[in-house]
């Protein structure tokens, strides 16, 4: 199986190139690796504390001396990040990580993982299979995070990582039956929705006669063992259509005819 991506966008940046460029983001990144220093000194002051010991200097007195490293690190960043106008307030290991790249943290990409899982549960499709990402992906009401084609036919997937059971669960099939009847009368053939678990489909009732709701194994015997459906021509005419839809670049285009 072969599964498609988008290429990745280039990330916006933190503070502009001139602030990147200038002492206090130097002092930023500086303070990081001098607090860091100081958290493995603290942890080597405990375990080496007899060799310390022997050599007249109290454990005690070396993770002090750790502590006030690191406290004089985060000085330094909480300045140099209010000079360069950035929060600290509420920091978080994204957060850090953000401004240490000069990126602006993005959320995960929920669908983007189950892709990923998706593709390694599927691996012993043949190359005749093709993945794609996000179709209608700017309308919540019908975003189909993946959908695959074959000689099977054309299916939408969707993984559930929610229980069930929650107040706040937000039945995952709804999307998906919306976006497959749009993909069903976009490409004028048969869209077939799966719901898939990650583990066991016990604790979901399905009330969509439509959707059939698999494990990752279930699923992979369920599409094996459609019969053929579409022609290497079709299966072609689909891809391009398919591409098109997820915004590939032309490159992908031309790898599926």
């Amino acid at each position: 199986m072969r599964a498609f991506e988008r290429p990745e966008q280039e990330r916006k940046k933190f503070i502009s190139p001139e602030k990147e460029a200038s002492l206090p983001y130097w002092l930023v990144r500086f303070s990081f690796v001098l607090g860091v220093l100081g958290v493995i000194g603290f942890f080597l002051a405990f375990f080496y504390q007899t060799v310390l010991n022997r050599l007249g200097l109290p454990y005690r007195q070396a993770q002090a001396a750790a502590i006030l490293v690191v406290f004089i690190a985060w000085v330094i960043f909480t300045l140099a990040c209010r000079r360069l106008g950035i929060s600290a307030r509420g920091l978080t290991y994204p957060k850090l990580m953000s401004i240490l790249r000069n990126e602006v943290e993005t959320p995960p990409d929920e669908f983007k993982a189950s892709r990923k899982q998706v593709a390694a549960a599927f691996g012993s499709l043949s190359d005749d299979w093709l993945l794609f990402p996000d179709i209608y992906a700017d309308d919540p009401s019908q975003a189909l995070p993946m959908v695959l084609l074959g000689p099977g036919g054309v299916f939408a997937i969707r993984v559930n990582y929610q229980d069930p059971r929650s107040k706040g669960f937000q039945d995952p099939a709804v999307p998906l039956l919306a976006g497959s009847a749009a993909l069903e009368k976009r490409l004028g053939v048969a869209v077939k929705p799966i719901l898939a678990f990650t583990r066991h489909t016990k604790r979901y009732s399905n009330p969509h006669e439509r959707v059939k709701v698999f494990t990752f194994p279930d699923a992979l015997v369920y599409i094996t063992s459609r019969e053929a459906a579409l022609d290497a021509h079709q299966q072609r005419q689909i891809g391009l259509q398919l591409a098109e839809l997820a915004n590939l670049p032309l490159s992908v285009f031309r790898s599926v005819i």
